[in-house]
């Protein structure tokens, strides 16, 4: 290299070497960082400072757990798994994990959980792994902008999704990578073929009700997308995969790797609308539920 003494090329190459892994890493774990004012439909799940289980000093990075999605004002959409709580914590309108924490995060007031998650065979958990979160005020959120449920009839099959999660990339630390939401594409693949893999490898039973979607990645070298802590990470309809609309028809949550790094499956939510609304009606206000009743302040 130019002017540079032996001892400074050497230093100069080691540099780039560094930044190039750096930045390959960060993209194999996560895709592509998703833009501050984007995805307003994200949520964070947060154990409460008063929680034994966070370990040392409470903090929004050390207390997150889990992954779930805004429906409305004061219901969220999350997985059963992962153990939410009453008076948990959730973060909503702000990609960046650690922050953004005072007027857009609300208390768990109560979780409905699937009655099939508690299922005795798990490959009929995993198509259920579902919960629906109620917030403990119906006020706006601010900076939010909630998710559509999908039609219940379609299975979604040979289309677009784009996934969102978060992780945590020991590499990349130092960078705050692993705190910054990230998006990855997928191509959905056949119901039956789907179908073929978890019969093969999860034990699924032909006589089973089927509600996954297995998808592959659009390009490869974006990465394997959400991070299997990012259990409920939602995956989005799009028209391409260069699509980068702010709305979000939610077509599957993310539940697991099934065969290696081929492919990710996610639970189809249109096999679950019925059963989210009529959950997501129990954390509406008084006045919502009973649309028909009069207004206590406009009676006699």
């Amino acid at each position: 290299m130019f002017g540079l003494s032996v001892i400074n090329q050497i230093f100069v190459i080691t540099l780039l070497a560094a930044v190039l892994l750096v930045v390959v890493v960060e993209s194999r774990f996560y895709g592509t960082v998703v833009g501050e004012n984007r995805a307003k439909w994200m949520a964070s799940l947060h154990r409460s400072r008063e929680d034994d289980s966070v370990q040392g000093e409470w903090d929004l990075r050390k207390s997150w757990y889990g992954v779930g999605v805004l429906y409305n004002n004061y219901t969220v959409i999350g997985p059963a798994t992962v153990g939410i709580k009453v008076g948990d914590l959730v973060k909503t309108g702000n990609n960046d994990l650690t922050e953004g924490f005072d007027n857009q995060t609300r208390q768990v007031k109560s979780v409905h959980t699937h009655p099939a998650a508690d299922h005795d065979r798990d490959s009929v958990k995993i198509q259920h792994d579902v919960a629906v979160v109620c917030l403990n005020s119906t006020d706006p959120i601010p900076g939010t902008r909630p998710i559509k449920l999908p039609d219940k009839n379609n299975t979604f099959e040979n289309v677009t999704l784009k996934a969102f999660g978060w992780g945590v990339d020991e590499v990349a630390a130092a960078f705050k990578r692993g705190d910054e939401l990230h998006s990855v594409y997928f191509l959905t693949t056949l119901n039956k073929t789907c179908f073929d893999i978890f019969f093969k490898y999860h034990d699924v039973q032909l006589n089973q009700l089927f509600h996954m979607i297995c998808a592959t990645l659009v390009d490869e070298s974006a990465g394997p997308g959400p991070d299997p802590e990012n259990l409920a990470s939602p995956a989005c309809l799009r028209e391409t995969a260069d699509d980068d609309s702010e709305s979000c028809e939610l077509v599957g949550l993310f539940k697991m790797w099934t065969t290696g790094v081929q492919y990710r499956a996610f639970i189809r939510v249109s096999a679950l609308v019925d059963w989210i609304e009529t959950q997501a009606a129990l954390c509406a206000p008084p006045s919502a539920q009973n649309p028909a009743d009069p207004d206590p302040e406009d009676s006699d």
